[in-house]
């Protein structure tokens, strides 16, 4: 758990706990003497005699974090089905999540990659119709789905190139496609062109933040929940060819960095069992994103691999602030916030 401007978020709890667990967490953990609540107190703090003064104990994030620079919404993996044999209705799923980020104000979509089902050539044209009706930009990458099919094909659906930089506010977005799927646990779908001009892009940058969208993560990062559950390959399976290893150095020693993936589609709530199963860190390192499917999110099977959950859809609504960004995941279904699997990256 953590405390943060005057409320509770709790991680790791399928159940909303009632108050009295709640605080009986707090004592347990911080081995305070006993907890006040005041709701005249303007912040949380420890007192002189040991007791933890409270605002307020909530489940969910306080919205005192004042106004937001921007906010943009965040998707993978909606795998658009242009014939409709796929189960996974992932059309009305990603225009459901559009105008849910539109109705929030937000300024624009980034997506991680796997744009379509299968990269087949029916498939394109249905995602065209879904970007063109949309009301704000949807920035795009191809993911190796995509990569079925031709970057010109990709190019006249999206209308976006490869690979390209939009800058928000003093914030760089940079959105890396996969040049192929060969030999994805060697190459990570890179090219030695394509990480030089990463390269050049970051240690030139005097941006405040840098958001890196790819659709592959890292392997024993977040994505995979535990470090294998995903079986297919990812980078990090084998030993990289040269360029990829320095994607990956060039990644993870960039503290101002936020590395946003999807690949594995794995549901939020693998957070409960799992620590990084969507958000990974380590001090001075890169800030580590899993985004799961916004069409068809995944669970893994009692038997080993998982299973494809059509009816449920899920992404983030991203709050820019100042210093700190929040990650807050969004239940498109539902039409609710999963703040127990919030994040707030302070940058």
């Amino acid at each position: 758990f953590s405390i943060y401007q005057n409320n509770l978020i709790i991680y790791g709890s399928k159940t909303t706990p009632n108050q009295d667990a709640i605080l009986s967490l707090i004592k347990n953990q911080l081995g305070v003497r006993r907890i006040v609540e005041d709701s005249s107190t303007s912040k949380v703090y420890l007192n002189k005699n040991g007791e933890l003064v409270v605002k307020s104990v909530e489940y969910r994030l306080d919205t005192d974090l004042g106004t937001p620079l921007y906010t943009f919404g965040l998707l993978s993996d909606i795998h658009i089905d242009g014939d409709g044999s796929d189960e996974a209705y992932a059309t009305s799923d990603f225009n459901n999540a559009i105008k849910f980020f539109t109705d929030a104000g937000c300024e624009f979509i980034a997506h991680c990659g796997d744009m379509t089902r299968d990269g087949r050539d029916v498939d394109f044209p249905a995602l065209k119709s879904c970007l063109d009706a949309s009301r704000i930009p949807n920035y795009t990458i191809r993911g190796n789905h995509d990569c079925k099919n031709t970057v010109d094909t990709y190019k006249n659906a999206t209308g976006m190139e490869q690979d390209y930089t939009i800058t928000k506010n003093n914030d760089l977005f940079i959105f890396l496609s996969l040049d192929n799927d060969d030999n994805r646990a060697g190459t990570g779908g890179l090219t030695q062109a394509k990480v030089d001009w990463l390269t050049n892009l970051i240690n030139n940058s005097n941006h405040q933040r840098i958001f890196l969208f790819y659709h592959f993560f890292f392997r024993n990062t977040c994505g995979d929940c535990g470090g294998g559950a995903y079986t297919s390959p990812t980078i990090g399976d084998t030993t990289l060819v040269s360029y990829a290893q320095d994607f990956v150095n060039l990644v993870n020693n960039t503290s101002n960095l936020i590395f946003c993936t999807g690949h594995s589609h794995f549901k939020f709530d693998y957070q409960d069992t799992y620590p990084n199963a969507n958000y990974y860190h380590v001090d001075g390192n890169c800030y580590h994103i899993h985004v799961p499917s916004g069409t068809k999110p995944r669970i893994i099977s009692e038997t080993g691999g998982y299973t494809n959950v059509y009816e449920e859809s899920e992404g983030f609504l991203v709050e820019v602030y100042e210093d700190k960004v929040l990650f807050k995941p969004r239940d498109f279904i539902a039409n609710k916030y999963l703040m127990q699997y919030a994040y707030i990256v302070e940058l």
